[in-house]
């Protein structure tokens, strides 16, 4: 397998029982992919948008403005690649867009190596649409339009790039009242 080097002490835990119980916690249920990715939880009644922590939504669903809002909301986000080796201190996450359906979708590398992502307010998962283990979320089959292919209704066709961010370790719960 065509692994992104990652040290073993980079990245996120991959915990599916503690983010998938949040959806039978009310005031947590509305954790995304956007505060999945920053390794947040979020006790607040709406999913949290890039921008919101900052200066506000985002205003259109291209690259620049949810990576320039994402920026904005968190001032240590750097601009990565897939073979970046980090050090301890931070981890990669991934941005895509739907361009036909006007959605957008954060993936983040866990401890392991591999990808994982949560889908809206879903379970989190480390499978692409295909059902095939994520190694590199450029790449990956992202199209969850056609058929037989569940959680999602969306094509994230558009690639927007790789990040890295500090590990803080967590997950962290936030108010974002």
């Amino acid at each position: 397998m065509n692994y992104a080097p990652i040290n073993n002490c980079s990245g996120p835990l991959w915990e599916p029982k503690l983010w998938n119980n949040l959806n039978d916690i009310p005031h947590l249920k509305k954790t995304n992919c956007y505060e999945y990715a920053f390794n947040y939880i979020s006790h607040s009644e709406e999913k949290l948008q890039p921008g919101e922590l900052s200066s506000g939504k985002f205003k259109d669903y291209s690259c620049e403005s949810i990576i320039r809002k994402m920026k904005e909301d968190y001032s240590d986000v750097k601009d990565s690649y897939f073979r970046e080796k980090l050090d301890c201190t931070r981890y990669k996450i991934a941005l895509v867009i739907d361009t036909n359906d006007n959605d957008y979708h954060f993936y983040r590398q866990d401890t392991n190596g591999l990808w994982s992502h949560k889908t809206g307010t879903n379970d989190v998962s480390r499978l692409d649409a295909n059902g095939d283990i994520i190694i590199n979320p450029e790449y990956c089959d992202r199209d969850y339009t056609t058929v037989n292919k569940k959680e999602d209704e969306h094509n994230y066709n558009l690639f927007c790039g790789y990040f890295s961010i500090p590990n803080k370790e967590g997950p962290v719960v936030r108010n974002n009242d």
